[in-house]
């Protein structure tokens, strides 16, 4: 047993179950005196086993809950366990529920054979009352326990073994009563006590009271190899944690020599913890690495394929970039390959945010490095800039990490950006060629109906040929017939002018008819060619209604989502469109008055941002009126910023060439003197 021992007590054997029957039946009997019987119980039932179990289990509970149940954050973002000590205290509640339980039955069965006996059923009692508290204790410790921490987790561990290195001095106050529970204890407290005073002894400074140093307490673990020594770490630290043993305020440390080993030696000690904790922190990124590899089958080509066992002998400035690189490019040329796979937008969003899942795993497996890595601080103190240079890196590489992010998600959006414009480019230009289909198919129509004989002409032309021959048919009888009356000198005169007269009647009457005819064409035709024009008037600007139901061409709408990037120059060139736009379409000046002030808003903040004026009202340095930086052409001092109207500081400027405020002569008078903004 490592701590307390306590005697066994084992179930009855049939030997001492025939012997105990025996005596019940001589007491029953009254072969014995009862005070003989009682004698034999008390002895195989001893009271004094039941007080010192009793009394364990209340120190037990009292040492739990004031040491190991208390809910203090250990340095390493979990619980310090104390998983030794809590081990040997939970050997010991078995030893002693096993006892209990042993008891529990030798009693339970010599009842059985007496029926009824005080002594024996009192003790029963307490019995089964002591084993239902050792046995909540047990539950209580044993769902406490969780696996040893690893190496680098190990706060006692870590802190003994810095102490090791830098000896420095302790001390030591008065025993709590809640440690009594162990002899252990106690004797290792007064081997403290005692180490402390003979140095006290020994040296002439006043206030050596109680010290010790660490060397001394360390050699007490170490002197008895049969000893648990994991248990006396754990109980040292526990000691330290609740401010029994503390290091002593403002002692000398060594001298710059030895002040150097010990650095180096704590370097020695710590930097290989600190790469355990990396690799281990970072196996989830190791693996996803090797994933890649054999996903693309890298082995079976010529790159470069890491061996991280080799890697992590180097020093952590050197393996840590190695690794954080290689997963950030394999990554980046993981869904580079993707990207170039897929014209899909959702599934570009879903490679967007796949990458940053990953990449943010590493910056948090890297920020938990770094919290390890600091952690190292409390051990190390005071040379606490051991870790500090690795803090540094290792911010250094965050900031890395984040860029490679930003700079990685940047470029997927812009390839993103270039195929929504390639697919809506694509779709524009097949709508084009639908309407350019369309297009044709009427012209061809057209053509074909109007290289062809206008239909209604060509019917009255031949009623117009066939009355043609009727009519002359009628005419040459009636000529052929006055021509007979010709020589007998009869007046034909009025009769020919009645002819006449009568077809010239009908002649106007046909003209009107025609004429009539015609308008009537024209006008039809005139609609045509009107319909015909209007093909096209829908077509140049594609439109989209607002909430009022107002249309407003797109390749003017910029305001909603394209004005801010434009430069000043496109933002002139627009304003100009809208102002050729107003004067052709009347109709619909209101909503292009509204969007050329949305632009001129645009401009004007552009150039104020540009010749960095921050004031709203800007009045000319001259005439003191009021600049509207959209129309006004105005010049800037360089050096003292004042701004005057162009034509109000023109003729000085040209005589003097200096700022009339500050005086200052121009080097380049010529030269971007004025912002032109007329349009």
């Amino acid at each position: 047993m490592t701590h307390n021992s306590f005697e066994k007590i084992a179930g009855f054997s049939k030997e001492e179950m025939l012997k105990t029957k025996e005596k019940v039946s001589n007491y029953k009997e009254k072969k014995i005196e009862e005070s003989e019987f009682q004698l034999y119980i008390e002895d195989k039932f001893p009271r004094v086993l039941l007080d010192l179990s009793t009394e364990y289990i209340k120190n037990i509970e009292i040492f739990i809950e004031s040491f190991l149940s208390k809910s203090k954050k250990s340095i390493f973002s979990r619980y310090d366990e104390y998983t030794n000590l809590k081990l040997g205290i939970l050997r010991e509640i078995k030893d002693i529920s096993n006892n209990l339980s042993n008891l529990k039955m030798n009693s339970q069965n010599t009842i059985r054979l007496l029926k009824n006996y005080p002594y024996l059923n009192d003790y029963l009692l307490k019995v089964l009352d002591l084993f239902e508290k050792i046995v909540q204790s047990e539950e209580k410790l044993e769902n406490s326990i969780e696996e040893n921490p690893l190496i680098f987790q190990d706060s006692a561990f870590l802190w003994v073994e810095t102490q090791k290195i830098k000896n420095l001095e302790f001390k030591i106050i008065k025993k709590p009563d809640s440690l009594v529970i162990w002899n252990e204890i106690t004797d290792f407290y007064n081997y403290l006590r005692k180490e402390s005073e003979n140095k006290e002894n020994k040296s002439k400074k006043k206030d050596n009271k109680g010290v010790i140093d660490f060397i001394k307490i360390y050699n007490y673990i170490c002197r008895d190899e049969n000893k648990d020594q994991k248990f006396l770490r754990e109980l040292l630290y526990l000691l330290y944690k609740n401010n029994i043993l503390f290091e002593r305020k403002d002692q000398e440390f060594h001298n710059i020599i030895e002040r150097k080993e010990t650095k180096k030696e704590l370097k020695r000690f710590s930097r290989p913890l600190i790469k355990d904790s990396i690799f281990i922190e970072l196996k989830p990124i190791i693996e996803e690495i090797h994933n890649l590899d054999i996903q693309h089958h890298l082995k079976e080509k010529e790159e470069a394929i890491i061996d991280y066992d080799l890697l992590s002998k180097d020093k952590i400035s050197h393996f840590l970039p190695i690794l954080i690189d290689n997963y950030t490019n394999k990554f980046e040329n993981y869904y580079q390959s993707k990207l170039s796979e897929t014209d899909d937008l959702d599934k570009i969003d879903k490679i967007i945010d796949n990458y940053s899942e990953k990449i943010d795993l590493l910056h948090n497996k890297i920020e938990n490095v770094n919290n390890y890595t600091k952690n190292y601080e409390i051990f190390l103190n005071p040379f606490q800039e051991i870790v500090i240079s690795l803090q540094d890196l290792y911010e250094i590489y965050l900031d890395d990490i984040q860029r490679h992010k930003e700079e990685f998600i940047e470029y997927l959006n812009v390839n993103k950006n270039e195929k929504v414009k390639e697919e809506i480019k694509i779709f524009v230009r097949k709508k084009i060629e639908e309407l350019n289909i369309l297009i044709n198919e009427y012209r061809d129509k057209t053509a074909v109906i109007l290289s062809e004989k206008f239909t209604p002409l060509k019917q009255i032309n031949d009623i117009i040929n066939d009355y043609m021959l009727k009519i002359n048919e009628i005419k040459n009888n009636v000529s052929s017939r006055l021509n007979t009356f010709k020589e007998k000198e009869i007046d034909q005169y009025h009769i020919i002018k009645e002819w006449e007269d009568n077809f010239n009647r009908k002649k106007k009457q046909i003209g009107f008819l025609l004429s009539q005819f015609l308008s009537k064409l024209y006008k039809n035709f005139g609609d045509l060619i009107g319909k015909e024009e209007s093909l096209f008037d829908g077509i140049t600007e594609l439109s989209q209604s607002d909430s009022k139901g107002d249309d407003l061409p797109l390749n003017y709408a910029l305001s909603s989502y394209l004005a801010e990037k434009l430069t000043e120059e496109e933002l002139k060139e627009r304003i100009i469109e809208l102002k050729a736009k107003l004067n052709q379409i009347k109709e619909q000046k209101k909503l292009y008055n509204k969007e050329q002030k949305n632009l001129e808003s645009i401009l004007e903040k552009k150039v104020k941002l540009r010749e960095g004026i921050e004031v709203s009202n800007i009045q000319c340095g001259v005439c003191r009126k009021q600049i509207n930086f959209i129309k006004d052409n105005i010049i800037k001092c360089p050096f003292c910023s004042a701004i005057y109207h162009y034509l109000c500081v023109a003729f000085w400027i040209s005589k003097y060439n200096s700022c009339p405020s500050c005086q200052n002569a121009f080097l380049d008078p010529g030269s971007n003197l004025f912002e032109n903004t007329e349009y």
